[in-house]
């Protein structure tokens, strides 16, 4: 039966113009059995259908009136860019992505030296077109090596960062590694 329905609105759907949308309500405690014996006994052109125009959102059903789009919002795109000044937050990032959190997150510091040490050996012995597979070569860190930059690391580089909620852990702020808004990362 629901087949016949939706055949039956597609066939005469004319795509040249905007649809109309037709809608009735079942009660929701109906059984499979009583709705398709209620579409049985009360043919398509008898159904006393509701005309609904969709929303901005083109949402259809349970349309509410909602004062959401009049809420300042707590982040906004234009603000960020200094086009606009309605929002929460002026500046806002994504943080820390590194994509090689292995080399350069840990909880001890002389580890995370020790790695930052060897990291900064294989990236500064690399060269643009012979790339060691060691570690993962982002698109920003590939533009830094082939800019021609090198890289020390320096112990005094090692804060302490929320890692996840709840779990403090040390990353090494070297230059190579940040992706984000120098505004926010130090």
């Amino acid at each position: 039966m629901k087949i016949k329905i939706i055949k039956e609105v597609f066939n005469n759907l004319n795509m040249k113009r905007k649809a109309k949308i037709y809608y009735t309500a079942l009660d929701d405690f109906w059984r499979k059995e009583e709705k398709l014996a209620w579409l049985r006994d009360n043919p398509i052109e008898k159904i006393a259908f509701e005309s609904i125009t969709p929303d901005e959102k083109h949402n259809w059903i349970n349309q509410a009136d909602t004062d959401f789009e009049t809420l300042l919002p707590l982040i906004d795109k234009d603000v960020k860019l200094g086009k606009k000044e309605e929002a929460i937050f002026k500046i806002y990032s994504t943080g820390y992505l590194t994509g090689r959190d292995e080399w350069i997150i840990d909880e001890d510091k002389d580890n995370l030296s020790k790695k930052m040490s060897e990291y900064i050996k294989i990236y500064n012995k690399s060269s643009s077109k012979n790339l060691d597979a060691t570690i993962k070569w982002s698109r920003n860190l590939q533009s830094r090596k082939q800019k021609g930059m090198s890289e020390k690391f320096n112990k005094d580089s090692i804060i302490k960062t929320s890692y996840r909620p709840f779990i403090n852990k040390l990353i090494s702020m070297v230059r190579t590694e940040l992706s984000g808004n120098d505004r926010i990362i130090p």
